[in-house]
């Protein structure tokens, strides 16, 4: 109780400093912008701190709560003795708040009021339901949550080596899992993991009122088309999911309103914080690299034209390069260090140089058949999957993407640049989509796979609302299919995934955060001493947090077994998860299965304890020790007929192993635990398919 109370203060005060620096910066940087870029601003800057202090740490093997409390301590300082030293950042202070006041006094008077009011209370569930939730989806029990967590364990480095997709994850890009993993540092544990997701697509929503108003799009169509792009089915289903789109998207498109702000009003604050924004939206995945180099690119050209000496531009150039680069290159190194090519585990090739390899599972994996029906070409599975109302965009945001193209021509006078920008972006997203190293997922996961388009289509619907100011008559029409567009797209999936347990949990949080926010506004308003109001609101945010884990440690394993987001998993595991769950022992698991040509079948997250006190890693059965790949059927042969029983239980009793997980497919290691009852223990499992077992002392 003690840790976790410490554990909530510093948490407190660690995020408490990341805004204080990264509000002075936007302030400093970005001037007399609106405010709402401005805020993105904010945005862009907090992505990239973070990003660059997880780097640093990680260097150091000093990525804890302590460590990363005392480094941003260390910066706030420097930032409100040097850049605050001239009041900007009070100045907008007093800005903000005439703002929120103004933003009041409009939604008071305006005829859409009412619309906002219920996009406000369909998206409350959106948001909050987060809170509750540990990792449920596939990629993130297999993978995004996989790596954050271990990030938290092991002080920043990454302890997943093995066969399967262990063999290639460490090496792929992860500037979304360092958002996550964040989160998880607060309190060792997942307690505030999931709610990134929701704070992500909030900030996204700001970037796309942003990105509107740089366009020269007005209210109410900015906000009507920002709402609309928020609730993208396939964007809107992945809150909470712990997937990396969110991240992606906010970055993407802060980058894209900043960068059109330098690009016409000749912003230098807005530019040096586009390539920050951009630099964060590549590390995130590798597809979106050349995307964000594209948009580079055309700032940095822009940068070079205008009116200094030649070594000051030279100098503004070279400057945002080496922020774009700050945050990326690590990525490339990681993967230069542990393979000889800086983008493995992609087979890519340039000028016929090999720049990437890729593992053996890898080429396994993409040599698997397509999922299209006979004689359905790559371009009819992608027709289905855009109009697909679920896992795709769906048809109602594909008609707005197809309005767009008629909006185009009447931006393209006055914002010739700017829509230079956005148009060269989603041109390079489709471009990039259909890249021959995307191949696999066009032929086999277009469902899933359109998420890849959403930098393309957000920015689309954003332009659609040119329409409605340039063309009042039809427009009038365009702008309640957007809102009525908004609501259908909203509700369609408000309870999707929701199972019993999870509404009942999630109407109490409703309550108490309405009892809370109460709670916080008497105490702001409180006439007493400023120092005795932050106390108070330090307590109360204190004492929310420890009944927010009091709730979830108890819902934890009902909901791993009964909700769901994106699409419903098979928890066959669940029981040998709830063996080894209790924080009070800490277990040392050794996982395995068989070769699978899927890959993503080591579903590790849960295993890793809720409060992360479980170590699990992969011992190799080879009779040299070493680390045999799976893959075609060769490898696998070879893998098979180098499996030494002997050694591999000297290594798990000299390592200390207490338990050993064999997933689905069957395992070599499996018979050998179930034909040795005196050394293996089933505490879970089925014969013959998998099982978690006890290693037991000799």
């Amino acid at each position: 109780m003690l840790n976790f109370l410490a554990r909530a203060v510093l948490a407190q005060l660690l995020v408490g400093e990341a805004f204080v620096i990264c509000y002075v910066i936007s302030s400093r940087l970005l001037g007399h912008v609106p405010t709402m870029l401005r805020w993105v601003g904010l945005v862009a800057s907090a992505g990239w701190l973070a990003s660059l202090t997880f780097h640093l740490l990680a260097a150091l093997g000093a990525f804890h709560l302590l460590g990363a409390t005392l480094l941003l301590g260390v910066l706030t300082a420097a930032v409100l003795g040097g850049c605050a030293a001239d009041g900007s950042w009070r100045r907008s202070l007093a800005r903000d708040a005439r703002f929120l006041r103004w933003v009041r006094r409009r939604l008071r008077r305006s005829p859409q009021r009412w619309f906002v009011l219920a996009f406000f209370a369909a998206s409350l569930p959106i948001v909050v339901r987060p809170l509750i939730l540990p990792p449920l989806a596939w990629d993130s029990l297999t993978y995004h949550a996989v790596k954050a967590a271990m990030w938290v364990q092991n002080s920043g480095r990454l302890e997943m080596h093995g066969p399967g997709t262990w063999s290639y994850y460490p090496n792929m890009w992860a500037g979304g899992e360092v958002f996550t993993s964040w989160a998880m540092l607060l309190f060792h544990s997942d307690l505030l993991a999931m709610e990134v997701d929701a704070v992500e697509w909030i900030a996204l929503g700001f970037a796309l009122v942003a990105l509107a108003r740089e366009l020269g799009i007005r209210e109410p169509y900015a906000s009507a088309a920002a709402g609309f792009a928020l609730v993208v089915p396939t964007l809107r289903i992945s809150i909470g999911a712990g997937y990396v789109e969110a991240a992606l998207l906010v970055m993407a498109v802060s980058a894209l309103a900043l960068a059109v702000r330098f690009l016409e009003r000749g912003s230098l604050g807005a530019f040096y914080l586009s390539a920050c924004a951009s630099g964060v939206a590549a590390s995130v995945k590798f597809p979106f690299f050349p995307i964000s180099s594209l948009a580079l690119a055309v700032c940095v050209a822009r940068v070079i034209t205008l009116q200094a000496s030649l070594p000051t531009r030279i100098a503004r150039a070279a400057a945002a390069v080496s922020l774009f680069a700050l945050v990326l290159a690590p990525w490339p190194w990681n993967a230069y260090r542990e393979t000889g090519f800086p983008f493995s585990p992609l087979p890519i090739e340039l000028l016929g140089k090999r720049l990437g390899e890729a593992t053996p599972e890898m080429e396994w994996y993409m040599e698997q058949p397509g999922s299209a029906a006979p004689g359905e070409s790559e371009w009819g599975q992608l027709r289905q999957a855009l109009v697909d109302e679920r896992m795709g965009p769906g048809l109602t945001t594909m008609l707005a993407v197809a309005v767009s193209f008629a909006a185009w021509p009447f931006l393209w006078r006055r914002h010739r640049l700017g829509l230079l920008l956005v148009g060269s972006t989603v041109i390079a997203t489709w471009a990039t989509y259909h890249a021959p190293g995307l191949e696999l997922v066009r032929r086999s996961f277009a469902s899933s796979g359109v998420r890849f388009l959403l930098p393309a289509l957000l920015p689309s619907v954003i332009v659609s609302a040119a329409f409605c100011r340039f063309l009042p008559r039809f427009g009038r029409a365009y702008f309640l299919f957007l809102l009525a567009g908004t609501l259908f797209q909203l509700l369609l999936y408000l309870p999707y995934g929701l199972s019993a347990p999870g509404a009942r949990a999630l109407v109490v949080l409703l309550l108490c955060l309405a009892v809370g926010v109460a709670a916080a506004r008497w105490i702001v308003l409180w006439p007493v001493r400023t120092g005795y109001r932050a106390a108070a609101l330090i307590a109360l945010f204190t004492f929310a947090l420890l009944a927010l884990k009091i709730l979830r440690d108890d819902l934890r394993f009902e909901l791993f077994r009964r909700e769901f987001l994106i699409h419903p998993i098979h928890p066959y595991w669940l029981e040998a998860a709830a063996i080894v769950d209790p924080p009070q022992r800490a277990h040392r698991i050794a996982v395995t299965s068989g070769p699978w040509q899927d890959l993503d079948n080591w579903v590790v997250y849960p295993f890793l304890g809720r409060a992360f006190q479980n170590q699990v890693l992969y011992v190799p059965v080879s009779g040299d020790g070493a680390v045999h790949h799976f893959g075609l059927a060769p490898l696998n042969d070879e893998y098979a007929r180098t499996a030494d029983l002997v050694r591999w239980e000297a290594q798990l009793r000299e390592q200390a192993f207490t338990e050993v997980m064999s997933f689905r497919p069957p395992s070599i290691e499996l018979p050998w635990m179930e034909s040795h009852p005196a050394r293996f223990r089933r505490l879970a499992g089925e014969t013959g398919d998998w099982g978690l077992f006890a290693v037991l002392k000799p």
